[in-house]
Order: C-alpha cells, then structure tokens, then sequence
C-alpha cells in the first residue's frame, strides 16, 4: 500500500463569526484527519469541524497555556509525517501575532508539505463590528498594528516614534496593559483627549466596549467590565462608533444560539439566525438515514408502471402526504431508482405539513394541493379529512418515529392510510465529546425543531445541560419534550424558520 502524505493547513478562523471563516478555510477544515484550534476560534466555526476528525484544544491565555508551543510543534510534523492532513485552526491571521512562522520552521526544515490559509485578522474586522472605521481620510491615512505581549526580551516599543508617526494604533494583547499604554502614550506627547477604546470579543455575542479619551478609558474600561481578549484602539478614528455603529441594530446581536436540526438542513435557520445578528453555533443532534428496502413503496411504484386492470387511471383516488422534507427527499430517490419520474404521479394529489415540506415538492415540479394553516400532525389529519373523498387512500411516507396523532385522527375519520416509514432519525455521532461538551458551554439559546432534537440533545449531552436552559421551539410538541427535561421554552406561532425567529426578536425586543 502506497502511504499517503501528509500536509499541514495553516488557517486563519478570523476573529470568532462563522461568517468570516474563508470559503477556503471551510473546505480546508471539512477534509481534515486532524484539527487542533485555539481558544480564540469562534465556537460556530469550531462547530464545522467534521465528526470523524481528531480534535485538539491548545488553546493560549495570558498564564495559562494547554500546551507549549514547542509541543504543538512536534504534534504537527509527527502527524503529517503519520500522512495526516492537519489543520491548524488560529483565531484571526495566522500570520499576524499568531506564531503561524514558528510553527513553519521545523515542517519546512522536515520537508513537510504545508499551505497557509490567511484570515480576517482581528485589528480590522473587530473595530468594524464596533462601527469604528480604521482609517478615514478626515483625520487618519495610516494604521499601525503592535502586540502589547511581546516575546521575552524583545525590543520595548518606542513610544515617542509612535506618537511622531501618527494615525490609528491598534494594540493586541493588550488588556491588562491597558493603563500603561495610556500613560506612555501621553508621555510621548499624545493629546490626554485622544479618542480611545477598548474592544472585547469583536464579531461575537459577547462583545463589548468602553469608549472614551486617552486620560479616561481606563476608568471607562473597568466601569464596563471589560476583560481579555480585548484590542485597544488609539486614534480620532473611535469618534465615529456613535454614528457608524451597525451590529447594535440587529434584533438578536447579543444572542448566543445553537441550532440542532440535521447537517444537510440547518443552513436556512443558520443563516436567518445570523441575519438578525445571532452567533450561530451549528450542534446536530439527529441524522437521517434513508431506508433502503421499503417494500409498501415499491408496491406503489408498480402498480403507477403497471396499473390493475379495475384501476380507471394510475394513481386515481390517491393522496401522497408528507409530513418533512426528508420524506419528500426520500420518496423522490426511490422514484428515479425505479425509473419513473413526476410524470407517473399525474392524477396523484398531494398534501404538506408545511410551507417548508411544500417548497421541496415544489422543487421537484409538484404544485401541492393542501397545505393545512397550522403545521401539525393534527392540523394535517383535519385538513385531509375535509378533503379526502370515500374509497380514497391516504400515503404517508415519513420517519420511522413520525407521530401518532396523525394516524389516529386519520384512522377515527375512517380515512383509508397506509403509514410508509422511508427514512430513519438517528442521534448524530459525536466521536470527541469533549468537543460536543465545549460546544453546549455558555449558549443562551437551544433552537429544537422536533421531539427527537430534544430527546437526542439529551442522549448525547446529559439532561443536565438542559435543566433551566432556554428553548426556542417550533412547535407544541417540541416544547413539551424540552419542558420535560427542565427547560424554559418560547413557541413559535406556526412551524416555520421565519416564526421562530420573529418569535425571538419579540421576545428578546421585549428586555428579556
């Protein structure tokens, strides 16, 4: 067996949205054997961190190292010689501040493949968060970038140079200087009312500031509570966060949440999550597992490909109802395996649970004929029956686990149904729980779009990192199983992305 080489992705996650993650850099990460990341990379984007790969925190704080840098080091050339692909995930630019060049030297000296992945460097993404401009040309062209935390030894910085040079200073690292820079500052001859401010965890649901002069904002810095990590921002420039401020605007900025629902069908909820200005953290909790032996649709297929003789049309008198997206999409792959297409399901009538389940029949050429004006199983069944005729027969292609209810109330209108599971809910595997565990850490907000997100989230974290939490639930029956594990619930008022998040922002608009 010829041995596979390994190589090393030096990546820039940018300074903590998921947004700023480079396409590169996601695609990089979603292929890696072997991740180690810092304590700076955003837990959104830790989230796209595929299962199957070997996760390692070597995180760095002021006194506080997981690891020496000396050992991260030999981490990554002994793996990529192993014919790894490994990624080293760094907050911000790997370059900028981030020892992206130590970790270079010996892979380059071992001959080690490796590639750099440069990121939204902090100094200037953070300060846009906070709607300071770094540079502008009514009063600064030039911007200067200085780490606070040097190497032992280094060179102190000259502050009279500074001040002579003029423009924005940005200083990293800095925090627990903050008193120090001020006063050096203005002893090199800095006006005291230079605008100044502190900035913590920019492009975060934890950011926050302290805006004031260079005399004061140590004052202002302490009052607000501000902590590590923080970048210090030195210049005119600080003025305009009154007026350019645009992150304070958005409905849910200051709202941590994680979205539960499948791989292949958070992207929607993320993305209208984000909009709002919520830090996204993606944790799915189920999977779908398509069955591949259904014989009731098999059945089905043969007899639209070869009709019974009593039968006046194919397909006549026959409802096909979904109750998810997944059905639609599993229903839809046995149709083409069989080689027939929609053209089979002419004199077929179809029924949605929602407006989501409709937008993939529709996708698939199908115009749905009842879409019920409440999105439940209940809702449907009573729709359905002031619809379905005597002698006609109701298909349900759905989850092995789909709901009783809807069944039942089929069943005691005397509707003809046949129940067709195609497809299983699983718990998403979680191979580092470690990661899943940091994951669940200091969220405000669970989004759970069905019974089995909740029950799953359980079975694979614990119930008690659910007791007095937050849910945020699409519907009844969700929030019934998230009260039953102790958490405090909110509803949507339909089964929808879009009510769940309008119910949100109410709630959050609301001072709670």
């Amino acid at each position: 067996m010829v041995k596979t080489k390994g190589k090393v992705w030096l990546v820039g996650a940018g300074p903590g949205d998921p947004g700023l993650l480079t396409v590169k850099g996601e695609r990089v990460l979603k292929n890696a054997d072997l991740v180690l990341y810092d304590n700076l990379v955003g837990k959104g984007i830790v989230s796209l961190i595929p299962p199957f790969a070997e996760v390692l925190f070597v995180g760095k704080s002021a006194g506080n190292h997981t690891m020496p840098q000396e050992a991260i080091n030999h981490i990554l050339l002994e793996n990529a010689l192993l014919g790894k692909q490994v990624v080293r995930l760094k907050g911000g630019d790997p370059f900028l501040f981030g020892r992206g060049g130590e970790e270079l030297e010996g892979l380059a000296e071992a001959g080690v493949a490796f590639e750099v992945v440069p990121g939204v460097s902090s100094p200037l993404a953070v300060p846009t968060y906070f709607g300071i401009p770094v540079t502008h040309r009514d009063c600064c062209s030039a911007v200067h970038i200085i780490t606070a935390h040097g190497k032992a030894g280094a060179k102190p910085i000259e502050w009279e140079a500074l001040v002579r040079a003029g423009g924005t200073f940005i200083f990293l690292m800095g925090s627990a200087a903050l008193d120090e820079i001020s006063v050096n500052l203005i002893k090199a001859g800095m006006p005291k009312h230079t605008q100044a401010a502190i900035l913590e965890r920019g492009t975060t649901a934890r950011q926050k500031k302290a805006l004031s002069t260079l005399e004061n904002i140590v004052c202002e810095a302490k009052q607000a509570g501000i902590a590590a990590p923080a970048l210090i921002i030195v210049g005119e420039v600080c003025a305009y966060a009154h007026k350019f401020s645009w992150i304070e605007q958005k409905p849910l900025r200051a709202v941590r949440i994680a979205v539960t629902r499948p791989r292949k069908r958070s992207a929607a909820l993320s993305a209208a999550l984000a909009e709002a200005g919520a830090e996204v953290v993606e944790i799915p909790v189920i999977a779908m597992r398509p069955r591949e032996n259904i014989p009731a649709l098999d059945r089905f297929f043969e007899e639209l490909r070869c009709p019974s003789p009593s039968e006046e049309a194919k397909g006549d008198g026959i409802w096909l109802a979904f109750t998810s997206p997944w059905g639609v999409e599993v229903f839809f792959d046995q149709l083409r395996k069989k080689r027939l297409d929609i053209r089979a399901l002419a004199k077929i009538r179809f029924a949605a649970i929602g407006q989501t389940t409709a937008a993939g029949l529709e996708a698939r050429g199908i115009i749905v004929d009842l879409v019920p004006e409440h999105f439940s199983g209940a809702d449907l069944a009573q729709a359905l029956k002031d619809v379905v005729k005597a002698g006609e027969c109701v298909l349900l292609p759905r989850s092995s686990i789909g709901s009783e209810e809807l069944c039942v109330e089929l069943g005691m209108a005397g509707i003809k149904y046949l129940d067709i599971p195609v497809y299983d809910t699983v718990p998403e595997h979680f191979y580092n729980q470690a990661l899943g565990d940091t994951l669940c850490e200091d969220l405000d907000w669970i989004a759970f779009t069905s019974r089995s997100t909740v029950e799953n989230f359980a079975q694979i974290f614990g119930c008690e990192k659910m007791i007095g939490k937050k849910a945020l639930c699409i519907g009844e029956q969700t929030a019934k199983a998230a009260e039953e594990y102790g958490m405090e619930t909110l509803i949507a008022e339909n089964a929808t992305v879009a009510a769940m998040i309008a119910r949100l922002e109410k709630y959050v608009s609301g001072g709670n």
